[in-house]
């Protein structure tokens, strides 16, 4: 729709008080998520103008600088996917560069945000790259 982060912060707020959801009405909390589906969903929209587009084949998981150290598993492991391919098969437990364990039951991973405040991006890459 357009709307700001702190425009759909204070949305998520509203929405949380009238629903007894106190954590969710808590500002930081709010604007977490504000951000983090902000960026999912421009995620998705460079996701899918690249299949329309027809010549993107590949996408880059672009990690962002000192990345948490799941992120960091995927620049290492498994840095690029198909056009299309989720990063892992869904429900699946992610183990970290540290040893963390990250439980991705939530939804297929097919680009960031992995988390929230997730910074990285996707890169897009045709057959020439």
């Amino acid at each position: 729709q357009g709307d700001t982060v702190q425009t759909m912060t204070s949305r998520i707020q509203e929405w949380a008080k009238r629903n007894g959801d106190m954590d969710r009405a808590l500002k930081w909390r709010s604007e977490m998520i504000a951000r983090t589906e902000s960026s999912r969903a421009l995620v998705t929209g460079h996701l899918e103008s690249w299949k329309a587009s027809g010549i993107v084949e590949r996408v880059e998981w672009m990690v962002a600088p000192n990345p948490c150290q799941f992120c960091e598993w995927i620049a290492r492991n498994k840095p690029v996917v198909n056009l299309g391919e989720p990063w892992f098969p869904f429900p699946h437990t992610l183990t970290g560069t540290k040893g963390g364990r990250m439980v991705l039951d939530y939804r297929p991973i097919t680009g960031p945000p992995l988390h929230p405040h997730c910074r990285c991006a996707l890169k897009p890459l045709t057959a020439r790259m």
